[in-house]
């Protein structure tokens, strides 16, 4: 499904919608932890993690949006199989 939205918020509201968005509200540690737990995500369900809570950052933090052809596609507005020729134009 693409989508018209090209913005981040909804972005994640689409994959949200789909399930395939973790979304991690406790706070986690920027140093190892992080990292730690997007590597564990990406070798078992391969969904897109949003951290709402990191330690000594102000923000949200997003990670592996771009984990699969169809979610680049859908950043780019694109069909998955289109994804090269979309991106070098």
């Amino acid at each position: 499904m693409i989508s018209p939205n090209r913005d981040l918020k909804g972005a994640l509201s689409f994959f949200e919608q789909k399930g395939e968005l973790i979304r991690l509200r406790r706070k986690v540690k920027q140093e190892f932890e992080l990292a730690a737990l997007v590597q564990n995500v990406q070798a078992t369900a391969n969904k897109v993690v949003w951290f709402e809570n990191v330690e000594g950052f102000k923000g949200s933090v997003v990670s592996n949006v771009c984990g699969t052809h169809e979610r680049i596609a859908h950043m780019l507005s694109c069909e998955a199989g289109s994804v090269a020729a979309t991106w070098a134009s």
